[in-house]
């Protein structure tokens, strides 16, 4: 009985202590927190009207996520149903979208069918395309060119467009242009067969006006002779030019590509032009760097750098220069050949490369052309995997630059 009581009275003790303490703990405490309220007061509102506006920009910003992933989505659907191959690459090669057009032409699987990247879809490539590819994701731009296909005997013309660069996200749109390029071969065989026919009495004349210079004629014979050599040389350039603008227009070349040094080929070309220039007054400036190589045909390769070199020389008058550059550039090769000429008016520099086309200065001073060269220049450049870029003011000379990928082991700058 003293045992409950004693802790009866223990438990009362302790409830009235721990009622003291309680008290005087919370009173302290209050004692040291009230102040807070009053210096965070002014706070209030503005932390209040930041909650809500953070909120609304939360919402506001999720909308528009909802509203591009539903942009993205229609703009999918729309490539899915394109008839034409469409793909999207990364840095590492790797597809991230590709439509059923794509998935048929380089017999990858259906979309549906992974779920990730398909890492290795360059093997059904061939070389030139493998190897464009590597350099497009290496140094990215946008980008066309032509690619023959061997498996389908196809040309398909590639056009790549670098979506953003961080990540890298390059489209690629793979257009068959056979039918057109078929066209283009009839066209040019039937130019080709009529450039034979002409070549013939050409060689003709060429002769019969050699054979009238070796023996005496009357003075008065001197100038219609001129004149006869005169029209058979423009003749004669002009067939060729057709000739090589058939060339170019193949869908497949004769020979395959080879490793072609462009340093020398453009040494041997201004070495040449030098020499028939020199009496008039024109002279050439030329920095080459060494062993620059790119993967080509060295034919078409000398006719590029003979139709440039050659078009900046017949506008430029009698102690003007012409600057003729190569050097390496972020893995191209990059020509530039540049006059004092009297420039290019803005409403042609898009018709330049368009065949025949023969500006006013042209006409106006008399130079001679067929209005092919720069179109043969265009054309090349193309089959190469390359570009082209004009820049000109008038008065102050005209600029063109060709850019070609290098070959493999030659992309030391």
């Amino acid at each position: 009985m003293m045992l409950w009581i004693g802790l009866l009275i223990g438990v009362v003790v302790g409830v009235l202590l721990y009622r003291y303490y309680a008290r005087w703990i919370l009173r302290d405490l209050l004692r040291k927190v009230r102040p807070v309220p009053q210096r965070l007061g002014p706070l209030f509102p503005t932390l209040h009207f930041l909650y809500h506006a953070m909120r609304d920009q939360v919402a506001s910003l999720q909308g528009r996520a909802r509203q591009l992933a539903d942009s993205l989505e229609a703009i999918q659907a729309i490539f899915r149903h394109l008839g034409t191959p469409f793909l999207i690459v990364d840095a590492e090669g790797r597809l991230t979208f590709w439509n059923p057009a794509a998935q048929q032409l380089l017999s990858l699987p259906a979309p549906s069918d992974t779920t990730g990247p398909v890492y290795y879809w360059m093997a059904d490539f061939d070389a030139f395309m493998q190897e464009r590819l590597q350099r497009l994701l290496k140094n990215p731009e946008n980008a066309q060119w032509l690619w023959d296909r061997s498996e389908d005997r196809n040309t398909y013309e590639a056009t790549a467009w670098v979506l953003q660069t961080n990540p890298l996200q390059v489209a690629l749109l793979i257009v068959n242009r056979s039918v057109e390029v078929r066209l283009s071969q009839y066209k040019a065989e039937v130019i080709a067969q009529l450039t034979h026919d002409l070549r013939t009495p050409v060689t003709a004349l060429t002769q019969a006006v050699e054979l009238l210079r070796q023996h005496p004629s009357p003075p008065e014979w001197a100038e219609v002779v001129d004149i006869v050599e005169r029209q058979v040389q423009r003749l004669q350039q002009f067939v060729e030019r057709v000739e090589a603008l058939y060339q170019t227009e193949r869908p497949e070349p004769v020979e395959p590509p080879q490793v072609v040094s462009l340093s020398e080929v453009l040494h041997r070309v201004v070495r040449d032009l030098e020499a028939s220039y020199r009496s008039k007054g024109v002279t050439i400036r030329a920095d080459i760097a060494p062993d620059v190589c790119v993967r080509g045909w060295p034919q078409w390769l000398e006719t590029l750098c003979v139709n440039l070199l050659d078009n900046a020389l017949k506008f430029s008058m009698y102690g003007q220069r012409v600057w003729v550059r190569l050097a390496r550039q972020d893995g191209q090769a990059v020509l530039t050949v540049r006059d004092e000429g009297p420039g290019i008016p803005p409403d042609e520099q898009a018709r330049i490369f368009d065949r025949f086309f023969r500006g006013r200065w042209a006409v106006q001073m008399g130079v001679p052309g067929s209005g092919l060269g720069l179109s043969i220049v265009k054309h090349i450049v193309l089959r190469h995997g390359g570009q082209v870029q004009v820049r000109s003011t008038l008065g102050a000379g005209t600029e063109f630059i060709v850019t070609l990928p290098l070959s493999a082991g030659n992309l030391t700058t």
